[in-house]
Order: structure tokens, then C-alpha cells, then sequence
């Protein structure tokens, strides 16, 4: 009496779009009876089954806050995207009043992102009014909408604006600039983007130290702004400091 097994392959292919392959095949045996299906039928000799299904990851788009001095003139935000994607990625942006309102406190801004297959980065730069005249910290918001091969994570940010009045930067390293720091997709199983908001000039430094406060990485750049880690250590909470001469910031990251 001959009977028949099944063997189930895996396949995979490497894309944004991860394509799983089960193909299930009749094998001929000499032993014991013919299975059956779930549906209760016969295998032939010939079957032959296959199913494929894909498993769709999307990029995660993020924004971050700011804060800046009403006497720099501009303030830039900072959009990132989390895995960079093998397609072209768009988003809408929009600046919304808050507390300080446009035009008096920053001018209209309002546009269309486009990431390029592996860009992960994107500024947007937003004009800020000096009126000269005292009043307390003001905010306004930037809004994102309608992504295009990506979902929206975090769609708003934050802009503080501390009133400085009448001053203009003109040095080649301003007397105060706010320096900040985040970190996105946090918590992740894979790389963590570490974003950094500082002045040009001076090095910057990270430190990473893991739950017992033991140093196990460190990294510098002299140009860029963005750090990825994460890739080659182990799960837990880990402490990372970001360093920039006096500044210095200070951030929790989980890597699963």
C-alpha cells in the first residue's frame, strides 16, 4: 500500500515588502495509507500545494521638538525615517499655530517631504520673527499628514521659542543654542537613531553604558548629526549620553 507524507519548504526573499514562501509537497512512500487533507480528500501522487503570503513592513515617520532663541531667526525640524525604505516616501507638513502665531512669531510653512529610497533624514527650516519686544516662551506646532509607503509614528512636533528679543547671532558659535537629543524607534530590536540638536563646530560625543552603568560603547563625529547604535548589542536598557563641550544630554534606550 503505498502512502504519501508532506514536506512544507520555506522560502524567503529580501525586500521591503518580505515575500514567505510555503510550499507543501506530496511525497510517495511504500508505508501505511494516504493522508488526508484537512478538508477531509485524498493526495494524489501529482499534488502538489502551494500557498504564498507577504508580510508587509511599513517605514515609521517621525518628527522631533525644538526648542529655539527668538534672536536666531530660523529654527529647523527634523524628520526621520525609521527603517529607511527601499521606495519613495512622502509626507505633508503644515505649521500650526499654538501660543505664538504666525506672522508675527514665524512665518507660514507648509509643504511636501520626499524621502529617497535609504534616505532616513529630512529638515525642514521654519523662519522665526525677532519683534523685539519682552514677552514669555511661546510654542507652535508642525503637523504631519498623508504619508505615502509609510506610516506616521509621531506626526507632531513641538517648537519652543524663548524670547530673546533684538539679538543676532553673527559669531561663528552662538552664545546659546538649545542642545537636545533623541532617539527613534525606541524601544527596537534593531538599530536606534540617535538625533542630535547643536550647533556646528565642536565634536560630539556619545556614550553608551549599559543597566550597571558600565561604558560599552562610545562614538564621535566631527560633521554629522546622527548616530546609529544598537545593531550589535544585547537586549536591556542601556543609558546613552550625548556629549557637545559644556552640553550634554542624556537618553534611555530599550533594545528588545
Amino acid at each position: 500500500m503505498k502512502a504519501f507524507f508532506i514536506a512544507a519548504m520555506l522560502f524567503f526573499t529580501a525586500s521591503a515588502r518580505s515575500q514567505i514562501g510555503v510550499a507543501i509537497v506530496a511525497v510517495q512512500s511504500d508505508i501505511g495509507t494516504a493522508p488526508l487533507l484537512a478538508n477531509g480528500s485524498g493526495i494524489g501522487v501529482s499534488s502538489f500545494l502551494s500557498c504564498t503570503f507577504s508580510c508587509t513592513m511599513k517605514s515609521k515617520i517621525f518628527i522631533d521638538d525644538e526648542t529655539v532663541d527668538e534672536g536666531s531667526g530660523i529654527v529647523y525640524m527634523t524628520i526621520s525615517l525609521a527603517p529607511s525604505s527601499d521606495q519613495t516616501v512622502s509626507v505633508n507638513y503644515l505649521a500650526k499655530n499654538g501660543s505664538a502665531k504666525q506672522p508675527k512669531d514665524y512665518t507660514k510653512t507648509a509643504g511636501t517631504l520626499e524621502f529617497q529610497p535609504g534616505e532616513a533624514f529630512k529638515k525642514i527650516a521654519i523662519s522665526i520673527v525677532s519683534d523685539g519686544v519682552a514677552e514669555p516662551q511661546e510654542e507652535f506646532f508642525v503637523e504631519l499628514s498623508q504619508p505615502l509607503n509609510a506610516v506616521i509614528e509621531d506626526g507632531s512636533g513641538k517648537v519652543t521659542i524663548n524670547d530673546v528679543p533684538g539679538i543676532a547671532y553673527r559669531t561663528a558659535y552662538p552664545l546659546s543654542l538649545p542642545f537636545s537629543a533623541i532617539a527613534t524607534p525606541n524601544p527596537s530590536a534593531g538599530q536606534v537613531i540617535i538625533s542630535v540638536s547643536a550647533i556646528n563646530g565642536p565634536p560630539i560625543h556619545l556614550q553608551v553604558y549599559d543597566a550597571v552603568g558600565r561604558l560599552v560603547k562610545t562614538y564621535m563625529s566631527t560633521e554629522g548629526k546622527y548616530f546609529r547604535i544598537g545593531e550589535d548589542l544585547r537586549a536591556g536598557v542601556y543609558t546613552v549620553k550625548v556629549l557637545q563641550g559644556a552640553n550634554a544630554a542624556t537618553l534611555k534606550v530599550v533594545k528588545l
